[in-house]
């Protein structure tokens, strides 16, 4: 009867210990002051790059991390309150996932990243792989040194490995465009990221629509955009967001026509967008109808903020001679001044 009383003890003794393993992790999962731990050790190991001013809750309900600062990749993310509601049990398989993330308004302020986090710095790693299930975002403003763009409400998905962010079920909708679509960051130095985004929106009672593809730095990104409503444009090139943003692009249209202007269209053209955004040259050529006439046209000159300046422009219609112009459009007001030349060649031209 010995060895089975032995037995006995031990089963007891074992049941003892995972009872009291139990309880020591349900007290770990419950307890405010063992999760303000962990975060704080979580912080401590990515030397600076992150930080947090309050932490409350528990990673059995919710945790609340407040004034959320995240240096990385030549940037700084900032966040004034995040939520979070994990899976615990997925621990198990090596995963942490996010069941639900709620952030108050955000901020991405491009090169404020403190000391030690610019653009050849990588951002912290992360030991295990993460999944967000569900993530909404109160607001989201993003910030370069010239420009400012607001996104109202923003939700998505991700998932976090191996440095690499995937972005699924992206919506948002910004200056009243709306935006769905799919990412992905690689979190190097220098972070990379690529994007596909279908836009669309209302102006003035008509749709316009798009498609828009980028891949590179968040220094320097190639671009492929299609206009499919009203009429079919497409752009190629490439956008510099190191200092003043500025362009490189080719441009391409197709039966091109503005409803407002219904005497003029145009078949075909094609144009070369480069500079800097706030005083961008431009090249152009291609078919143009004015009142049914058909006629080739080119012009060059610059689009500086809200005038459009002509250095050249012709109109050809062939035998029936052309037009040379050259000025300025405002286009706040529409006002216009253009200095113009008409050469007529040959005689018995049709005036029509």
């Amino acid at each position: 009867m010995r060895p089975l009383k032995w037995l006995v003890v031990a089963i007891n003794v074992a049941a003892g210990l995972l009872m009291l393993a139990i309880g020591g992790v349900a007290w770990f999962l419950s307890s405010e002051r063992a999760a303000a731990w962990l975060v704080e050790t979580a912080v401590a190991r990515t030397g600076g790059a992150v930080s947090v001013e309050r932490v409350g809750g528990t990673l059995l309900d919710t945790l609340t991390l407040g004034g959320v600062r995240v240096d990385a990749g030549g940037g700084r993310l900032e966040l004034s309150q995040l939520d979070l509601e994990f899976d615990l049990w997925a621990l198990l398989g090596g995963v942490l996932v996010v069941e639900d993330l709620r952030a108050g308004p955000v901020v991405y302020e491009q090169g404020s990243a403190t000391a030690g986090s610019g653009p050849g710095a990588a951002p912290p790693t992360v030991p295990v792989a993460i999944v967000i299930r569900r993530a909404a975002v109160a607001g989201l403003t993003i910030r370069t040194e010239t420009e400012e763009l607001a996104l109202d409400p923003t939700r998505f998905a991700a998932r976090l490995v191996d440095g690499r962010l995937a972005i699924e079920r992206f919506s948002t909708r910004a200056r009243g465009v709306d935006v769905t679509g799919t990412g992905m960051l690689e979190l190097d130095a220098p972070v990379r990221l690529s994007a596909a985004l279908d836009w669309s929106a209302m102006v003035d009672g008509r749709e316009l629509a798009g498609r828009l593809e980028l891949a590179g730095t968040t220094a320097m990104l190639e671009i492929h955009h299609v206009l499919s409503s009203p009429f079919s444009v497409t752009a190629d090139g490439t956008v510099s967001l190191e200092g003043a943003p500025s362009v490189d692009i080719d441009v391409a249209w197709q039966d091109a026509a503005v409803p407002e202007l219904d005497f003029v269209s145009s078949r075909s053209g094609t144009a070369h967008l480069a500079g800097e955004i706030a005083a961008l040259n431009y090249e152009s050529a291609g078919a143009v109808a004015v009142y049914g006439r058909d006629l080739d046209f080119s012009a060059s000159g610059r689009l500086d903020g809200a005038s459009l300046v002509i250095g050249a422009a012709t109109l050809d219609a062939g035998a029936r001679g052309h037009v040379d112009a050259s000025g300025e459009i405002g286009l706040d007001t529409l006002a216009w001044e253009l200095a113009w030349e008409l050469a007529l060649q040959g005689r018995g031209v049709d005036p029509g």
